[in-house]
């Protein structure tokens, strides 16, 4: 499984870097259609177009960072060029690039961006405005005039570049060798040796005919590149070995050097012209390579940068698969846990059979606690439904815990019904022997000695009317414990109404301990109270006491509410059902001997 997860995610990587790779579109050469002075007009080939469309393409001049990436200034009159995409299907497709205005300088250098569907591309031009004013106003090689004699400075300028001033005094030669030449005459006027870090403020000794030509051309191609080449990897260069010579000389002491040599004069005019096309061409193949030796460094910039987004989103789908597989692992969890969620709700059931409330005094205000592993199983998702039901076995076993749930349910049931009979009958037992014991008014025979009865009147001895006050006074203590139970203290009137709706409270809030330490010293106080008495043990209940509940289950007086309330608490709380069993056998063998004891008298009356 994961090699396919592997598989998958690699496929989606290379189709996204084909397809990407698939639509590259380039930028060609620049071709200069207006003069200096004039709106710029310029056309730029558009390569490996394809079905692409002009609404696709959003040429644009590069933002100001990107020049600084680059190594190029930004002014401000560059804004004002506007690019315009021009695709021909059946033809050559080209970008052309406009003004409004004049640009100032002869040479202007931008970067133009280039944004479609499928990527982004970057490239640098420069263009040389007065370059037709130049080739129109050049002398034929043939009739080239030597260099005028005499000094010739110029004082650089913000802005200026070399190679502008190369191109405007270039004395029959290329601007790379009269580059070269400004560079050995003026060593110090360059920022580590490097001809393309021009100090500004610095009076440059321009070189003439004679020292311009004494370089070679390839040798000041190779120059210029090498010292490019620097300048782009910020390298710096040692000192230049090149020395020129800086005098000066005269047509007439030149004059017979050129007639010494007057066959290598004429074979090298012809030559001159050759080698001027040589290094026109050179020049241009020099431009070409470095151009694309930027588009290269710049495409292979844009593919590492695709690369990083490719592989963010490679991590970010491994997270997303890692998650999947610990959510699945946690439904899985879930559904074998399914059968003991299913057993939490079940054991409250046993609240639902009806018991019968005789007195208000027993309600709970309190709220019953509510299973919260119910409402589980609804927020499983469907997929975990799937997997439960495709699984015999767990099938299986959901079956076999709800039988014994049922099962226990049944049971408890039984034994609720079975404590209740047992309790009634333990009742009755009680309240016959209670009837027995209770003291009658039979008097002696022998306490009737004295007593003379005359027919018109009764007279009562005193020992009669002792022998009635004394019936009289059992008689009413017989009767308080009636009434006493018959008493329901008033709400209003009752001096722990205050302390059992604080006690309602705790016990709303969830505060246990704080519920019974307000109830123990009021039970001990007033033992009489059984609703105080069955608060607390509803207290005790709650926390799980068994040992105190069953300690106050013990003190409660047998009455047919109380036992009812008991056997309430007993079903609403089915911990303390574990002393039902205890409870029992002792109420049944209190009735037994109650029992044995009502049985005794009456065979000793007999």
């Amino acid at each position: 499984m994961l090699r396919i997860r592997k598989l998958v995610l690699a496929m989606a990587a290379a189709s996204a870097l084909s397809s990407g790779m698939a639509n590259a579109l380039g930028l060609g050469e620049l071709t200069l259609k207006s003069a200096q002075n004039q709106p710029l007009d310029a056309e730029i080939e558009l390569l490996d177009v394809r079905d692409l469309k002009a609404a696709e393409v959003a040429p644009s001049l590069a933002p100001p960072e990107e020049f600084s990436k680059a190594g190029v200034a930004f002014p401000t009159y560059l804004e004002d060029l506007t690019f315009t995409p021009v695709i021909n299907p059946n033809g050559k497709s080209v970008l052309r690039v406009t003004s409004s205005q004049p640009l100032p300088g002869p040479v202007v250098k931008f970067l133009v961006q280039v944004m479609w569907p499928q990527g982004r591309l970057l490239r640098d031009y420069s263009v040389l405005l007065d370059q037709a004013k130049a080739q129109g106003d050049k002398p034929a090689a043939g009739n080239v005039a030597p260099a005028v004699t005499g000094a010739s400075n110029y004082t650089t300028q913000r802005r200026d570049t070399l190679w502008q001033i190369a191109a405007r005094n270039t004395q029959g030669g290329s601007i790379q060798q009269t580059m070269i030449a400004i560079q050995a005459l003026n060593p110090d006027a360059f920022i580590g040796n490097n001809i393309n870090q021009l100090k500004v403020g610095q009076v440059l000794r321009l070189p003439d005919q004679q020292q311009v030509q004494s370089i070679a051309q390839g040798e000041a191609n190779r120059e210029v590149a090498e010292q490019y080449a620097a300048w782009r990897e910020g390298r710096r260069l040692g000192p230049r070995a090149r020395q020129l010579d800086a005098t000066r000389r005269g047509a007439a002491e030149a004059a017979p050097a050129r007639i010494a040599q007057g066959d290598n004069l004429r074979l090298v005019s012809p030559g001159s012209q050759t080698s001027a096309g040589q290094a026109k061409a050179l020049n241009d193949k020099l431009a070409v390579a470095q151009e694309s030796l930027d588009t290269s460094r710049r495409d292979n910039d844009e593919l590492k940068s695709r690369m990083t987004d490719l592989q963010s989103q490679l991590d970010k789908l491994q997270r997303l698969i890692e998650l999947e597989n610990d959510q699945l692992a946690r439904l899985e969890a879930q559904g074998a846990a399914a059968p003991a969620a299913a057993a939490t709700p079940a054991q409250p059931a046993a609240a639902a059979q009806p018991v019968v409330k005789p007195a208000p005094a027993a309600v709970d205000t309190a709220p019953k606690p509510v299973p919260a592993a119910a409402p589980a199983p609804a927020t499983q998702p469907n997929g975990a439904l799937d997997q439960i039901l495709g699984n015999p076995w767990l099938l299986w076993l959901i079956a076999g815990s709800s039988i014994l749930v049922l099962a226990l349910l049944l049971w408890l049931l039984a034994r609720k019904r079975k404590a209740q009979q047992e309790a009634e009958k333990h009742l009755r037992m009680a309240r016959a022997l209670e009837e027995e014991q209770a003291p009658g008014f039979d008097t002696d025979t022998e306490s009737l000695d004295g007593v003379e009865v005359s027919e018109p009147s009764v007279t009562l001895s005193p020992a009669v009317v002792a022998a009635s006050a004394a019936a009289a006074v059992a008689a009413e203590k017989v009767a308080a414990p009636a009434a006493e139970a018959a008493f329901e203290p008033d709400p209003y009137e009752d001096p722990h109404a205050a302390l059992l709706a604080e006690v309602d409270q705790c016990l709303a809030e969830g505060r246990l301990n704080r519920a019974a330490e307000l109830l123990e010293p009021a039970v001990g106080a007033a033992p009489e109270r059984d609703d105080l008495r069955l608060k607390l043990m509803d207290t005790y209940a709650r926390q799980g006491d068994q040992s105190a509940f069953a300690e106050q289950e013990r003190k409660l007086p047998a009455s047919e509410q109380n036992t009812a309330q008991v056997a309430d608490l007993k079903a609403r709380y089915p911990a303390m059902l574990g002393l039902a069993a205890a409870g029992l056998g002792a109420a049944a063998l209190a009735a037994e001997m109650d029992e044995q004891y009502v049985q005794e008298p009456a065979a000793r009356r007999a």
